[in-house]
């Protein structure tokens, strides 16, 4: 009776892992198109030009003569970035197929460009295609505070200001963009021994933060080159005087205020995303540059953002290209 316990223990815990298997098992269903398998209606868009900017939305249409598992990919004709929607369904309509001109991969949809969307249906040779235009693409929040990525630098403005050193330059590029029609670029040589590059200054509107924001990210793109002696820079600016909304009428001073940064190393190459919690960003100790205020973050004080370019080789070329820098509040950028 003993030894029969110690056999039944095992056996029974074989079969409890069994069942339990089986019980949890889950995954997506598929309902391949019968041989009887009929298109009803015709795939078709809602709208034949979209714009995203002022809150249209995009969905399709078609009908099929059973339940089947399709798949909807959109495609930037020029930009060429990729959505897909799928779905299981005997039709195609606003409550399966809206779409708000959000992508799959790292490339925004661009404004003005056509758009191909292929309908593929599980077990049927031909997709169906058609093609609308985007008008105006997706605005994402945090953007436009930020300079809606590029497009609207300008050199001198009030918004943007650039600081170059000798043989150094910032410029709005065309390539490599991920979003819009322009980037900007920082490249340069260190010839002075101070390792800096150049640096981008986006003004931040009046009154954008308060002191209740808990926290909040800043968000960019960043394309580098696979340099192991480059760095990329965030500065927070705090104009730290609490008794005007700007804090001292001269405004932020290097030597009288606190700068809040966060560095990322420029060694990959290609795109990469980076979303940076403010909790994150550290006082520089420089007090020649930031390191002078009362050591207190207030997001209510934040009037610059600085993208600043550095390098730990003296004569060596420094580069790197920067787009669609955004704030968003309680998670990080997610296109």
């Amino acid at each position: 009776m003993k030894n029969f316990f110690y056999y039944a223990i095992p056996l029974m815990v074989f079969f409890s892992a069994c069942q339990k298997e089986k019980k949890d098992f889950i995954g997506p269903e598929y309902k391949v198109a019968g041989a009887n398998f009929d298109l009803v209606s015709n795939f078709s868009p809602k709208l034949s030009s979209v714009n995203f900017e002022t809150g249209d939305q995009q969905s399709f249409n078609a009908q099929f003569s059973e339940r089947v598992t399709w798949t909807i990919t959109l495609k930037g004709q020029t930009s060429q970035a990729v959505k897909t929607i799928t779905g299981l369904s005997d039709r195609v309509d606003e409550s399966n197929s809206l779409w708000l001109g959000t992508h799959d991969d790292l490339m925004f949809f661009l404004s003005g460009e056509e758009v191909e969307a292929t309908l593929s249906i599980l077990g049927v040779k031909d997709p169906q295609k058609l093609n609308f235009k985007i008008a105006s693409a997706r605005v994402y929040p945090g953007a436009k505070e930020m300079g809606s990525g590029f497009e609207g630098f300008q050199y001198n403005h009030l918004d943007w200001y650039y600081s170059p050193y000798p043989k150094t330059t910032g410029e709005k590029v065309s390539t490599p963009v991920i979003e819009g029609n322009y980037a900007f670029k920082l490249s340069g040589v260190d010839d002075n021994n101070d390792y800096f590059i150049g640096s981008v200054r986006r003004n931040l509107p009046r009154n954008f933060l308060t002191s209740a924001t808990k926290d909040f990210y800043v968000n960019v793109f960043v394309y580098g080159i696979g340099s192991n002696t480059s760095t990329l820079k965030i500065s927070l600016k705090h104009d730290s005087d609490s008794r005007l909304p700007y804090g001292l009428p001269q405004g932020y001073a290097d030597t009288q205020d606190d700068a809040y940064e966060y560095s990322i190393p420029l060694n990959f190459k290609g795109w990469q995303p980076f979303s940076i919690k403010y909790s994150s960003f550290t006082r520089t100790p420089d007090r020649e540059f930031g390191g002078s205020g009362p050591n207190t973050k207030d997001p209510s004080k934040l009037v610059f953002v600085d993208f600043t370019l550095l390098t730990k080789t003296v004569g060596e070329k420094a580069e790197v290209v920067l787009d669609y820098p955004t704030i968003t509040f309680e998670r990080p950028f997610m296109p």
